[in-house]
């Protein structure tokens, strides 16, 4: 049965929640929070959410009646429309965007672009007077400036990148599109703007060499799965943090007949709360209780944000033995912790002792200190999924299968971005060629003569 459940707002006021399970598409159980206004919604929602939970479907709140506003302004107030701002014109189209398909993490960074990179410089233009050459001279201009300090305290001051350039264009054309179909501009003017080029950066990966080396290393069985799961499922950091033990096939019938696996489709996050209010829970399977109560963000578990990032990765037997001896060792910690072990749900693999999975900033952290304390050539955990494909790509050479590992919707992203070039497989190359063509030149008698 759905149940009432409470916890407390800055300054010490009482917030409401209904817990309900459902099934999903698969028939999993999940489980699920849906914030309420006060104690009185909450009431009120109760009968309909024990419904929805007898049915074993989840509750969806109804949305509520709104007036209906229509993008293109009638002639009385294109007048007031003409003097729009870019500030003005850049909080219409995220209201448009949390409304349409935009999910708390990507209005999280497209918020940031904005109030760092575009307000400061061009958010007093009018976007009626806004043309192609003094989006240029914009773009132009960005990479003299430097770029807003991050909170690490050693972090030295950089110039705006190329790639922040990137992130602001793919944000204004679509708001200039918004701004032509209200008709407040006849065209838009940043689909003939020129990007700077972004210099191709390869991330720093290990060589199995080194990969060897690290596993020999790491006596700690939770890390040495880390670094396994990482390079053979070659799986995101989110997607590791969301791993839980339903999702993996590990029986000694499925290691025999090679069909052990491990299924990817979910993430864990920490994303910013009024971010997620604002995009409507858009893509959140579950909302964890904070455990401070002043905290402005909360950890979930939420879809991945493609089609093609849910799927299955087979594993390799030992990979799968190393999962069965750590599942056993994690259960003996669950039984000594009792009642304080928690699993909302789902039983993760990297869970902490009260049962809530690590984020990806503790996972990474550890993989640091990890990287340190043993003189390792320092890498972040990402890049054991690029030193994963790269070695699937050089064995196998099948773009396409190893395009589904990663989840990648095409093999471009592969070939372009993740898999290394190797110098030891040019050589190979050479070698080859010089075994089945120069070769037989090599054993030719006939000899080439210098004419004169």
């Amino acid at each position: 049965m759905a149940s009432i459940t409470t916890g407390k707002r800055k300054g010490g006021r009482l917030k409401y929640y209904i817990s309900h399970r459902y099934l999903d598409d698969t028939g999993k159980q999940r489980q699920k929070q849906i914030p309420c206004k006060d104690k009185k919604e909450a009431l009120l929602l109760l009968d309909d959410v024990n419904e929805s939970e007898k049915a074993g479907l989840e509750y969806i709140r109804p949305i509520e009646p709104q007036a209906y506003v229509s993008p293109s302004l009638p002639a009385s107030q294109m007048k007031s429309a003409r003097n729009m701002t870019v500030s003005e014109l850049l909080e219409k189209y995220v209201v448009t965007k949390c409304a349409e398909d935009w999910e708390a993490g990507t209005l999280s960074t497209s918020t940031r672009i904005i109030n760092n990179y575009i307000e400061p410089y061009i958010g007093s233009l009018i976007v009626a007077g806004i043309t192609t050459q003094i989006l240029q001279d914009y773009y132009n201009d960005l990479p003299n400036h430097y770029a807003v300090k991050s909170n690490h305290k050693n972090a030295k001051p950089k110039l705006i990148s190329a790639r922040t350039v990137h992130e602001v264009h793919k944000i204004l054309r679509p708001a200039l599109s918004l701004a032509a179909q209200m008709g407040i501009i006849e065209h838009n003017p940043a689909l003939s703007v020129k990007k700077p080029k972004t210099p191709k950066y390869r991330r720093k990966q290990w060589t199995e060499e080194v990969l060897e080396q690290a596993l020999g290393l790491c006596n700690d069985a939770q890390m040495r799965l880390l670094i396994l799961l990482m390079f053979s499922c070659t799986v995101r950091s989110g997607e590791l943090s969301g791993l839980s033990w339903d999702c993996v096939n590990m029986s000694e019938e499925e290691i025999v007949s090679n069909t052990a696996c491990v299924t990817i489709n979910k993430t864990v996050r920490r994303l910013n709360k009024a971010d997620i209010d604002r995009t409507r829970e858009r893509n959140i399977i579950y909302v964890f209780p904070n455990i401070k109560p002043n905290a402005t963000t909360s950890t979930v578990i939420k879809g991945p944000k493609t089609e093609s990032s849910i799927r299955t990765v087979f594993l390799t037997e030992y990979v799968t033995r190393q999962l069965i001896e750590y599942k056993a060792i994690q259960d003996l910690r669950i039984a000594e912790v009792g009642e304080e072990y928690h699993d909302h749900g789902y039983q993760f693999v990297f869970t902490q002792l009260n049962g809530r999975p690590y984020d990806v900033n503790s996972l990474s952290k550890k993989f640091k200190r990890f990287i340190r304390e043993n003189n390792l050539p320092e890498v972040d955990a990402y890049s054991l999924r690029h030193t994963g494909s790269t070695y699937k790509l050089r064995k196998t050479g099948n773009i396409k299968a190893v395009q589904g590992d990663m989840g990648h919707a095409s093999p471009e992203m592969l070939t372009k971005v993740y898999a290394a070039i190797v110098d030891e497989d040019r050589k190979n190359i050479a070698s080859l060629i010089q075994e089945q063509f120069f070769s037989k030149l090599a054993n030719d008698n006939d000899k080439p003569v210098i004419d004169g």
